[in-house]
């Protein structure tokens, strides 16, 4: 079963490359994030008052953690 999965994520990996080469890079990309679990990663950067260092709490850390969670879709 897992070889043949494996199999078939490098037919999709081929199939990408096929795509890209074609053109078509917007499937490519789907296809990747639908079976490769690929996806977008967007950099967050934070900064305080004046560009200064910022504290933060667990807590705060974790309300910001599933905010972006939920504004993106990420599983």
């Amino acid at each position: 079963m897992a070889r043949g999965k494996g199999k078939g994520r490098l037919s999709i990996r081929r199939a990408q490359m096929k795509l890209l080469e074609k053109g078509n890079a917007t499937m490519g990309v789907w296809l990747g994030k639908q079976y490769l679990g690929q996806r977008d990663v967007t950099p967050i950067e934070l900064s305080g008052p004046n560009g200064g260092a910022m504290k933060f709490s667990l807590e705060a850390v974790d309300e910001i953690i599933a905010t972006a969670k939920k504004t993106s879709g990420s599983r």
